[in-house]
């Protein structure tokens, strides 16, 4: 859909965590994806589109967090993913 098969799992994630920080492993883990480097793209393009940015953590922590920002994205992402699948995440 928008040339990537985690983008839409990705989305989703965020719009249902977007209370709370998250890092990679995170939304690998939801997904159900193989390896972290199939959510590295989706997540990059986030951030540089100022939907993510990057969660305040303690200096000792290794592991980069993000938080979602405000944004009408997130509401669009459940309505596009119910239009799709349903209610409940079938992930990619």
């Amino acid at each position: 859909m928008l040339g990537q098969d985690h983008k839409l799992s990705v989305l989703l994630f965020v719009a249902r965590h977007r209370d709370q920080a998250f890092n990679l492993g995170d939304v690998s883990d939801w997904i159900g994806a193989r390896n972290s480097s199939s959510v590295q793209k989706p997540l990059k393009d986030l951030y540089e589109c100022g939907l993510i940015i990057d969660a305040v953590t303690a200096p000792t922590d290794r592991t980069r967090a993000y938080v979602a920002t405000v944004s009408s994205m997130w509401a669009a992402a459940e309505e596009l993913y119910a239009s799709l699948e349903g209610d409940e995440p079938h992930l990619f």
